[in-house]
């Protein structure tokens, strides 16, 4: 999984934040709401989707998101899903991101896909977004041990491209060659903001953590080649962090946290024009 890195305190911490999503998350999955009429076609793919849940009725966290995702199933799928549906299945969404669950491309299961997941629910009309106290609680627990787990991992050598990436738009707008493995704790930021989990105290916690790896891992976001990191970093505690760091050191790494300070508050500056 994502952030354990072979330690088992990782992987104990984690799994229990899991096991408390499924403590408060509906325990019986919502209906869809299809129309009045089917095709042939579609009801198959409908029924495709059953037999893949049915298959994992006894273990939430055994479902394969990305086969649910590949079924194609049109009303029992994820596009436009009611937000309380789509609570069902929340724990094995991030399982999925945890184990970077393979698809049916050479691209893991990732932040990404949650973003479009939960963007095609939010679309559907008269949908209120909400989740109940306890279940923005049991996210919040889990997204606090994500980001420990996250600071922990080594950082990924070369950052190298993945096989057969096609070329694609950066979030901002940028043209980049080639998939990078994206920077885990920001990864785990991406993710907590598309399952509306308020990001600034997970972003303060990555700033306060006062190992070496962990500004380490905010150096690498902050010149992310393929996110927008300034969407998820352009907090006064991340400048702080990198300001302080920069009297600890000398030579070319004083001179990137410098450069990295500077960015961060130029973006903090101009976040009202976003």
């Amino acid at each position: 999984m994502i952030g354990f890195d072979g330690r088992p305190d990782l992987a104990a911490a984690l799994r229990g934040a899991l096991e408390g999503l499924l403590d408060v998350f509906p325990e019986h999955l919502a209906k869809p709401r299809p129309p009045t009429w089917f095709d042939a076609h579609e009801l198959e793919l409908n029924d495709h989707f059953d037999a893949i849940l049915r298959a994992h009725k006894k273990d939430r966290l055994a479902i394969p998101i990305q086969a649910l995702r590949a079924s194609g199933a049109p009303y029992h799928g994820f596009d436009r899903v009611h937000p309380r549906r789509l609570a069902w299945f929340v724990p094995s969404l991030l399982v999925s991101w945890l184990d970077q669950a393979p698809g049916p491309s050479d691209a893991p299961f990732g932040a990404r896909d949650i973003e479009a997941i939960v963007g095609d629910a939010t679309d559907a009309e008269d949908d209120a977004w909400e989740w109940t106290a306890e279940e923005s609680a049991a996210l919040e627990a889990f997204f606090t041990t994500a980001i420990d787990a996250a600071l922990a991992t080594p950082l990924r050598a070369a950052r190298e491209p993945a096989h057969g990436s096609p070329e694609r738009p950066r979030e901002d707008g940028i043209v980049v060659w080639s998939v990078f493995s994206p920077s885990v704790p920001l990864d785990a930021l991406r993710v907590a903001r598309a399952l509306r989990v308020p990001a600034d105290a997970l972003v303060i916690q990555w700033a306060h953590d006062p190992s070496p790896l962990a500004l380490d891992h905010l150096l690498e976001a902050v010149y992310d080649t393929e996110v927008a990191s300034k969407h998820y970093l352009s907090h006064e505690a991340v400048a702080e962090r990198l300001g302080d760091a920069f009297f600890e050191t000398t030579g070319e790494r004083q001179l990137r946290l410098s450069k990295a300070e500077v960015t961060v508050r130029r973006n903090i500056a101009r976040r009202s024009d976003w």
